[in-house]
Formats: C-alpha cells, sequence, structure tokens
C-alpha cells in the first residue's frame, strides 16, 4: 500500500467512525436532519423495539427520544474492518442515558453496540444496515437530578 493510499484509509476510518458521533449528536441535539445524513435512502435497521427501513424505523424512536427532556450518549470502543474499497463493517459500543422523561419515572441508562454496515456515497459514508444491540438497562429513579442544558 502506498503512502497515498495509507493516508486515505486513515481518512476513511475517520469518516466511518464519525457517523457513530454524528449520529449521537443528532439525536442528543434533536437534530433529525443531521441524524437522517448519517443513512443511506434505503438503509434498514434492526433496532431493540422495531425494525424495518429506515424512514419507518425513525418515526418510534423520534417519538420515544423526544419524551425526554434530555439524553447523552457516550462512545467508547469502535472497531472498523474494510470490504473491499466503499464498503465497511463497523462496530461501536456506547452508554446512552435517558433523562428527564415526561412521567419522570421512565429515565435510564443502556449499554448499546451499534453494529453498522457502511458505503461511500456522495464524497462521504452513510449506514446502509444498522443492529441496535441492547447490551444492558438500568432504571435511574425520580430522586435523580438532572441539569437542563441551555437551549
Amino acid at each position: 500500500m502506498t503512502v497515498a493510499a495509507g493516508s486515505e484509509r486513515v481518512l476513511d476510518r475517520i469518516q466511518i467512525e464519525d457517523l457513530a458521533r454524528r449520529y449521537a449528536h443528532g439525536i442528543d441535539n434533536r437534530d433529525w436532519a443531521q441524524v437522517d445524513a448519517c443513512f443511506a435512502a434505503d438503509a434498514h435497521v434492526t433496532g431493540t423495539q422495531y425494525s424495518g427501513a429506515y424512514p419507518e424505523y425513525i418515526k418510534p424512536l423520534r417519538q420515544a427520544v423526544e419524551r425526554f427532556g434530555t439524553t447523552m450518549h457516550f462512545f467508547g470502543n469502535q472497531l472498523t474492518d474494510f470490504v473491499g474499497d466503499d464498503g465497511a463493517h463497523v462496530v461501536t459500543y456506547g452508554i446512552a442515558y435517558h433523562l428527564a422523561s415526561e412521567s419522570g419515572t421512565d429515565d435510564f441508562v443502556i449499554g448499546v453496540r451499534y453494529v453498522d454496515d457502511v458505503r461511500r456515497a456522495d464524497g462521504g459514508w452513510q449506514i446502509t444496515h444498522r443492529t441496535v444491540e441492547g447490551v444492558w438497562r438500568t432504571a435511574i429513579g425520580p430522586d435523580t437530578q438532572v441539569l437542563q442544558p441551555p437551549r
């Protein structure tokens, strides 16, 4: 592999791994256009509550997320394997806090694993298939203090 090809591969890896972070920032900021931009038009998601084509998947997810005053995703381990020049498989581990629910009693934190297939499209990368795996989940009590970020 040439130095130029190696540099391109490093840039690809950064862009691919940024998909998960851009998704999380979009969810946490309720920036649904940013979330949508992470997925290919023909993407499919196998979720913990619902599975289907991305446009149908995101509707109930958005409603569920918006029930919370705040969410915060934190990502740790990521592993990316390339498939040819224009595809990759990436696994991302994270923790997602869901706080200040409408009921005040439904708050929780979840350990999650995103298993994504991605492809190069329009000079960038997009998720074509995502499997969301809930690794663990813990309820957070109503006495939990939540500082609301300024909006």
